[in-house]
């Protein structure tokens, strides 16, 4: 059971970030099929404007992890460009666990209606 203080702590950040904290885990992979070396892992969540690069050039797939419901909402989306420019994408996935195989140069976390306006753009 919680301290009365940790309680009062968890009810401020809840306070402070009411819209949670929407991540994946991301392990990067020299090979396909999430196999080979595992050259290191992040945890990311959606970010406003934060194009990601890392291994980029360098793995050869992500296995991508979600964090809980908290995620439901949300995709990692690999890009074409290293911009993060949603008319680059090449691949996307939001489901619990799954492996990104595409090539890319800039990856990121975004609301998945972001992605479906695009799409109906298109």
């Amino acid at each position: 059971m919680l301290s009365n203080t940790a309680t009062q702590i968890l009810l401020i950040l809840c306070a402070l970030f009411p819209q949670g904290i929407h991540s994946y885990e991301l392990v990067f992979y020299s090979g396909s099929g999430c196999r080979g070396q595992a050259l290191g892992t992040i945890i990311t969540g959606q970010t406003r404007d934060e194009c990601k690069r890392d291994y980029s050039g360098n793995a050869g797939s992500i296995l991508v992890s979600s964090t809980g419901a908290v995620d439901d909402n949300y995709m990692v989306v690999l890009y074409g460009s290293d911009d993060c420019n949603l008319k680059n994408e090449v691949q996307h996935g939001d489901d619990t666990d799954f492996c990104l195989e595409e090539p890319y140069k800039g990856f990121q976390v975004v609301d998945t209606g972001m992605v479906e306006d695009v799409a109906e753009d298109a």
